[in-house]
């Protein structure tokens, strides 16, 4: 204790006397429990789209179009996309240009959907946006050229169905976090495993065995070609229904971390994805950013006997000292 108490007083003496320490050390402590000041983006699941006409689309096959880009998000089950017919009942169905964030937030709840799309064409070329349906945002967009050649008419089925895929290879993830029906909750023990549901639409692309990452998906703006990857779970699967598969959580930086609606990713199918953008003639927007493993990661049946986090430690370290100060 002397020797704390020696060293606390040579900190005062060098910093200039008593209260400017107490300010370092008010300062110190903000830091820790604020957390970086950035303010990222956290990206979450999206299941629940909507689809609008193509604008500008007086040449054949356009609608034909429309229907391929519908099929395109519905064919693995993994989306909701709105129907026209639901979308005539609450007459919002037409071509659309771009949105305003007002617009987008307006018909997002009209349509009780977190994605909205629109496409139109312009120059030859066929843009392609996605929006945010809760707070308006561009979330992707990219856009192809018709044949310089060819009627439009004869390629748009083929292009609209290929900017489709663009944006479906954008997406990070491949599935997500379910509650497990018996246990109530989306994280649990059997036969001395901790286990979770992941959803990811038609499985017969999956086998036992294959890994999954549960992953958190961050950037410095809503866009998600700008976002980074930092894997908080790993596992593997050890079973396959229909629409789901059954992990085994191996590792993990937190048990609060296996929520209901996690994303969830596979690297072979990821590893796939990429390949394919690589592979598509012209390059696409949909490359995927950073990726990052969370460095707090543990073997899962360790998770109760982790020590304190770094940050925890220098609060606790701080706050000594606060108390050590204030006996002066």
């Amino acid at each position: 204790m002397p020797e704390v108490i020696s060293l606390c007083r040579y900190l005062v003496l060098a910093m200039g006397g008593l209260r400017t320490l107490r300010f370092f050390l008010l300062t110190a402590l903000v830091c820790v429990n604020s957390g970086p000041a950035l303010a990222l983006t956290q990206h979450r699941l999206l299941r629940r789209i909507a689809v609008f006409p193509i604008y500008q689309s007086n040449i054949p096959n356009a609608e034909e179009a429309w229907w391929q880009m519908r099929g395109e998000l519905t064919k693995d089950q993994r989306f909701f996309v709105a129907s026209r017919r639901f979308m005539v009942n609450r007459g919002v169905f037409q071509p659309r240009q771009e949105l305003k964030n007002a617009d987008v937030v307006i018909l997002g709840k009209i349509l009780e959907a977190q994605v909205l799309i629109v496409s139109y064409i312009e120059e030859r070329k066929l843009n392609f946006k996605v929006y945010d349906g809760e707070n308006g945002n561009l979330i992707w967009e990219s856009v192809r050229e018709f044949d310089p050649v060819l009627p439009m008419g004869d390629k748009i089925v083929q292009v609209a169905q290929q900017l489709t895929d663009d944006f479906i290879m954008s997406l990070p993830y491949q599935g997500f976090v379910v509650v497990d029906s018996k246990q109530g909750k989306p994280l649990f023990e059997e036969n001395n495993q901790r286990q979770a549901w992941v959803y990811c639409g038609k499985t017969a692309r999956f086998d036992v065995g294959d890994p999954l990452q549960i992953i958190e998906f961050t950037g410095p703006t809503p866009l998600l070609k700008e976002g980074e990857t930092t894997v908080i779970a790993e596992g593997s699967i050890v079973e396959i229904q229909k629409e789901r598969v059954l992990a085994s959580i191996e590792r993990m930086r937190s048990g609060d971390d296996i929520k209901e609606n996690a994303l969830v990713r596979f690297p072979k199918e990821s590893k796939n994805l990429q390949q394919a953008q690589l592979n598509a003639s012209p390059p696409k927007d949909a490359s995927l950013g950073p990726e990052y493993l969370a460095a707090e990661m543990v073997p899962a049946d360790q998770i109760g006997k982790r020590h304190q986090s770094a940050a925890t430690s220098l609060a606790f370290i701080l706050g000594l000292a606060g108390m050590i100060l204030l006996a002066f």
